[in-house]
């Protein structure tokens, strides 16, 4: 816009008032500005799109495995004021995994990346048990546990006996 159209009075703004207009229309709940998310909305985001977008490269984890969100957090303003702020340090939890995200199933819960191996379970001395749990009793690198018993076709025990021997 021209200063000249300003001065006379053929616009009201160089094009300042336009931007701070869309800023305005923007802010949604002072949790998104521009590009700007809040950590709050973002887990809000993140888990919305896991739990309903079969692009989402976790989708498969999440709605393909049938956990829904539940329908009152559509709004993000419902998810807000069932859940409040995100703590700094925290993601959203679920206290029983194969539960919905929902009011009464989540928490806000100290962030912990998750452990490759806990889930991947195994047979040592007559037990069912986790690679990651096996590796710690014994001390072990649980990844290098994984190779002996997956691609080297190792049981368990004898991978362990391997793996200590090595060290």
């Amino acid at each position: 816009m021209f200063l000249s159209a300003v001065k006379k009075g053929d616009s009201k703004s160089c094009g300042c008032l336009r931007v701070e207009r869309n800023r305005e229309r923007s802010l949604v709940h002072g949790h998104a500005t521009g590009h700007k998310v809040s950590p709050t909305r973002r887990a809000y985001t993140q888990v919305k799109s896991r739990c309903e977008n079969s692009a989402d490269p976790l989708y498969w984890k999440f709605g393909g495995a049938g956990v829904k969100m539940c329908p009152r957090w559509a709004s993000f303003s419902a998810f807000l004021e069932d859940m409040g702020e995100r703590p700094p340090g925290t993601v959203l939890g679920r206290l029983q995994n194969s539960g919905d995200f929902e009011p009464a199933n989540c928490i806000w819960t100290s962030k912990r990346k998750p452990a490759a191996y806990e889930n991947i379970v195994v047979r040592s001395r007559g037990a069912d048990v986790s690679v990651l749990e096996l590796a710690r009793l014994h001390e072990v690198n649980p990844k290098q546990l994984w190779i002996r018993i997956k691609f080297l076709e190792e049981d368990a025990d004898e991978a362990i006996e391997r793996l200590k021997y090595e060290q």
